[in-house]
């Protein structure tokens, strides 16, 4: 018996294989025939993640279709945690959704370090830092810059695993290496999403509207990422408060490296000379009146990268107030200068490199340009201003989105 159509949606017991197409196609039995079904079957045949993309990080053959759209919107808000696990149960596409992630960086090829350009002066496990590349059989260079963590919306983030990366030496070679990835990938490469948890059903109210009780100690696993950068304004007639330091040491903010007491990360007070012999006192500028202007990240954040961007046309005062500030000002200017340097005795070798030599020329220029002007909000600014990247890892609490892969 053969009927006809206008819409005819066939889900056969073979896992992926779902069939929709709109017109009048002829039914029979069950099968549809259809030379373009054959010619999609022979073309996806042993490679379903190209039709089916990140669903087969579960199990969509066993979901019915609204369960399998609410996963696949799940996906996309998905934390990447810091340390997640390699499912108990794998669908075997792991390895292949990650490849096609782009949270990782594989070198193509031999390549050899000819150089490392740090900007702090810290160990490579704390430092900011860029490799500086050179293929010999493409006569090619690159300049790879080291990323502690990637900022998304909000304060969303994720860390990236640099362990390879900071263990390399001057003239060591690497062949087709991952130089860095994201904490989702494991040591082969499979892209991990989640915790194993063993679970059971419970009558309990405690679970009543989708609550889901879990142990304290588990909890303590799921750790995600915050990631956050503060910009901080200082005016001519603006001084940095002694946040950070004490009444021995004169400390505007943490340094790299460190952690941020509570979520101030630091504080600005105007200048009113009516008020300066009170608001200038030592343990007043310790202390922080209504008046002054206070900056805040994510509660016990730890500074990982500084800038300081300026606009004055003479060199910062040694005093308190900017000792901290002209340190880091002066380790931007000279991380700068060598980036610059290297990205022009690049281009005037007369070999090959990639894009990321002329892109990385284009933004550090900048800083020892004495003409250029930087801005903050669309607007010139008239002194400084201080650029704070901070992350912190989140425990899991009351609040979060719990959910499971569909299977």
């Amino acid at each position: 018996m053969i009927w006809y159509r206008e819409m005819i949606i066939i889900i056969s017991k073979t896992p992926y294989h779902i069939i929709l197409k709109i017109g009048v196609e002829k039914y029979y039995m069950g099968i549809v025939f259809n030379d373009e079904y054959n010619k999609m079957d022979e073309e996806y045949a042993g490679c379903m993640y190209k039709l089916c993309g990140p669903t087969l990080m579960g199990f969509p053959q066993d979901v019915d279709s609204t369960r399998l759209c609410m996963f696949t919107s799940n996906l996309k808000q998905i934390l990447t945690l810091k340390d997640p696990d390699i499912p108990r149960l794998q669908t075997g596409y792991e390895n292949v959704i990650g490849k096609y992630n782009k949270a990782y960086l594989k070198l193509e090829g031999e390549w050899k370090v000819i150089d490392r350009i740090s900007k702090f002066g810290l160990t490579p496990e704390k430092d900011i830092y860029i490799l500086v590349l050179y293929n010999k059989k493409k006569d090619m260079y690159d300049m790879v810059e080291k990323i502690v963590a990637e900022q998304l919306v909000e304060k969303f983030g994720y860390y990236y695993d640099t362990g390879f990366m900071d263990g390399l030496q001057l003239n060591d070679k690497v062949k087709d290496t991952i130089l860095y990835k994201s904490t989702a990938y494991d040591e082969h490469m499979n892209y991990r999403t989640g915790k194993n948890a063993l679970i059971y059903y419970s009558s309990s109210v405690d679970t009543i509207e989708d609550a889901i009780p879990i142990r304290a100690g588990w909890a303590r696993n799921v750790i995600s990422v915050t990631t956050d950068s503060a910009l901080v304004s200082v005016n001519t007639n603006e001084v940095l408060l002694n946040i950070a330091g004490d009444s021995h040491t004169f400390k505007a903010f943490p340094n790299v490296g460190e952690f941020v007491n509570g979520s101030t990360i630091c504080a600005t007070r105007r200048i009113v000379k009516n008020h300066l012999l009170y608001d200038f006192q030592e343990k007043n500028l310790r202390e922080l009146f209504a008046t002054d202007t206070p900056y805040y990240v994510t509660k016990g954040s730890e500074i990982y990268d500084i800038n300081v961007y300026s606009n004055r046309d003479e060199e910062l005062p040694d005093t308190p107030f900017y000792n901290q500030v002209k340190f880091y000002q002066q380790q931007c200017s000279v991380y700068a200068e060598k980036i610059t340097d290297w990205c022009k005795k690049i281009k005037k070798s007369g070999s090959k490199y990639t894009p990321e030599i002329p892109f990385l020329k284009s933004i550090y220029q900048r800083y020892n340009d004495p003409e250029y002007k930087w801005e903050y909000k669309e607007k010139n600014f008239a002194n400084i201003l201080i650029e704070f990247k901070v992350k912190a890892d989140v425990s899991l609490h009351e609040g979060f989105k719990l959910v499971g892969r569909w299977n």
